[in-house]
């Protein structure tokens, strides 16, 4: 049961010792770039202590701040009502932030955040370091969630320095979607390709070799021939064709491209068995994952020319819009989450489309690689009511709360048991697969390490200069890892002048 919203709340926890210079710091590195004079506001008003609110029948009313919108937002809406609907103490009021990375700071470190807030499993780390978050472990033990009851990878997400600041929300793993129509067509092209290259007429090959095989066999390109032009595959074109892309044809259509979408990018080297650093204090720019990675990426420009890429690139529509390149059957092949099958059945419900996962570079040694993404509830350092933001949270991780809200973005519940009901009315005909996937021994998470998005915004850049044949593997990831190295270095400082403070606090607050 609640507690009684009308007792006066327990005495206030420690603030989080944000400084103005290090929240604004904080946003820079996440790439937000506010701008100084939309944050003073917030930092000003914030210092006030907020009068509790309550409902004209006497329920104490709970801020939650929620970034999704739309169906996704009305998912969270019936979970919302489900629980209000399921006592009498305490109504959960939800509202729509956008820029929530950055609010959420800026609301913390003003000691005026909500009571919860729906945020990425990437910031926990950050926020964490930062004292931004209140340990969960004694709230979720109270209510008897543990561990075994979720699927790990979600869990341990949620997971730093042996402490526990988040729980899994709406969990997501990634599978390669692909066309089995415009397969068919290559193989019925020339079916002597597939037979030489051992390829299947009907799904990708699970090694990175024999996908781009299949690429290059999807891939359509205008030629130009004895003055005219032709629509031919990239297969059928001569040596000297290939050798020079740039100069003798454009691309009409593509198998598959890393940059489409980009926002795996970075993180395409799990696939190659990369390690980007060693869990500890080094970065490994000399990994052969990501050097085999790197090459891979180079290996487009090379085949399809740079300026090609670009200029296909350039006319391609935006996702969750019916002009994405695989609704338009411009791109045969793409690395999706669960969400996909919203736009598909919006957009192109006639799709011939399936799932498995994406290939490896050795599928024997690393069979069904994925990455695991999370979105997370997480109460707020400072929040004024943490007993009650933990029984809205326990409620939303229970298996009623995880089934409404993921059943309603048609995503999978992070718990390990699933009702046959979820299964029964779920649309999505492949959630088996995702689910398969984020229990694969290879699935992985991003990099446990707070400069991870910095990292990543490194890596991006480096991607970028292979792409366009401006920098070797070698010479990118030189660069990027140096830089990364460097922020890396200054947070291991930083947390060895706070760290034996900051974990004292956190044993107190974990109990």
């Amino acid at each position: 049961m609640p507690t009684d919203p009308r007792q006066p709340p327990p005495p206030a926890r420690t603030g989080p010792d944000l400084s103005r210079r290090s929240v604004l710091r904080g946003i820079g590195a996440g790439g937000a770039g506010l701008a100084l004079g939309a944050a003073a506001p917030l930092l000003t008003t914030g210092c006030t202590q907020r009068a509790d609110r309550y409902t004209p029948d006497g329920r104490l009313i709970l801020s939650y701040w929620e970034k999704w919108t739309g169906s996704e937002g009305d998912a969270a809406q019936a979970v919302v009502d489900a629980y209000n609907a399921s006592q009498d103490g305490v109504f959960v009021q939800r509202t729509t932030i956008s820029d929530m990375q950055n609010k959420l700071m800026l609301a913390t470190a003003g000691g005026n955040p909500p009571d919860i807030a729906g945020t990425w499993s990437w910031v926990v780390i950050p926020y964490a370091e930062k004292n931004a978050l209140t340990p969960l472990d004694g709230y979720m033990r109270d209510h008897g969630i543990q561990r075994d009851d979720f699927i790990p990878v979600y869990w341990d997400m949620c997971t730093h320095r042996d402490y526990l600041w988040a729980m899994p929300s709406t969990p997501a793993s990634l599978a390669l979607h692909y066309n089995r129509a415009l397969i068919r067509a290559a193989y019925e092209h020339d079916p002597g390709y597939f037979d030489r290259h051992n390829l299947d007429p009907h799904a990708p090959p699970p090694d990175i070799a024999g996908f781009e095989k299949l690429n290059d066999a999807l891939t359509v390109v205008d030629v130009k021939r004895g003055g005219k032009t032709q629509r031919v595959r990239y297969t059928d074109l001569t040596p000297e064709e290939k050798a020079r892309p740039d100069a003798h044809f454009s691309l009409v259509a593509l198998g598959h491209s890393p940059y489409e979408p980009d926002w795996y990018v970075p993180m395409y080297w799990l696939f190659f068995g990369g390690r980007v650093w060693d869990g500890e204090s080094k970065v490994t720019p000399d990994d052969p994952g990501l050097i085999a990675w790197l090459r891979w990426i180079e290996s487009y420009p090379k085949r399809f020319g740079p300026n090609n890429l670009q200029r296909f690139s350039s006319g391609l529509g935006q996702f969750g819009t019916a002009q994405n390149p695989f609704m338009t059957q411009l791109i045969a092949m793409q690395l999706q989450g669960p969400w996909n099958f919203t736009f598909i059945n919006t957009y192109a419900p006639h799709l011939e489309w399936d799932v498995q996962a994406f290939p490896s570079l050795d599928p024997v040694a690393l069979p069904n690689p994925t990455l695991t993404e999370c979105d997370v509830f997480v109460i707020p350092n400072g929040a004024q009511h943490p007993d009650e933001a933990a029984e809205f949270i326990a409620f939303a991780s229970s298996q009623v709360g995880q089934e409404i809200l993921n059943l309603g973005q048609r995503k999978f519940s992070a718990r390990k048991e699933t009702s046959a009901a979820f299964f029964r009315d779920h649309p999505n005909p492949h959630i088996d697969t995702f689910i398969d996937l984020s229990r694969s021994e290879n699935a992985r998470p991003t990099p446990n390490m707070g400069i991870w998005k910095q990292y990543d915004e490194e890596l991006r850049q480096a991607t970028s200069s292979v792409f366009k044949l401006t920098q070797t593997p070698e010479e990118a990831l030189k660069e990027a890892c140096a830089r990364a190295q460097w922020k890396l270095d200054r947070e291991r400082k930083r947390w060895d002048r706070v760290g034996e403070a900051r974990l004292e606090e956190w044993e107190r607050e974990a109990r």
